[in-house]
């Protein structure tokens, strides 16, 4: 248990939370702040640490190339704030007095908000945007394809 304590997923993982909560709760300025710490410090786990939760056995040469884990680490970061601001927003429009009433005025958008949001935080909204661009055909097929 105290392996699973110091371990750097652990630590990563809990910092995100400590920096919402407060986010959650203090006024505007700190507000706005804590949240987008709490992004960075998510990007920055899964820009580090990529590799190794979708390649378990990644390959060496890969995770060596310096323009490959700066461009790695960029794009999470980036997708962490997004998420954190995307949260921001959502939690300055919803009236926690009337739900009903903030669903009937942004329908569909607090959806889409919502998910950008939360696949920033976990991570996933790289990954989400680079399958869309393919899988439209936006920029084109993949080499080799």
């Amino acid at each position: 248990m105290l392996d699973i304590l110091k371990s750097k997923e652990f630590i990563y993982r809990f910092s995100v939370v400590g920096l919402l909560l407060p986010g959650l709760f203090l006024s505007d300025p700190w507000k706005l702040i804590f949240i987008l710490l709490s992004g960075i410090v998510s990007g920055l786990y899964y820009g580090c640490y990529n590799d190794i939760i979708w390649r378990p056995n990644s390959e060496e040469k890969l995770s060596n190339l310096p323009h490959y884990r700066a461009h790695q680490l960029w794009i999470h970061i980036f997708c962490g704030l997004l998420g954190s601001l995307a949260l921001y927003y959502l939690i300055t429009i919803i009236d926690a007095n009337n739900l009903g009433q903030t669903l009937e005025k942004y329908g569909f958008n607090i959806f889409i908000i919502s998910f950008v949001s939360l696949m920033g935080y976990v991570g996933l909204l790289p990954r989400l945007l680079w399958f869309t661009s393919y899988g439209l055909g936006q920029f084109g097929k993949p080499p080799g394809k």
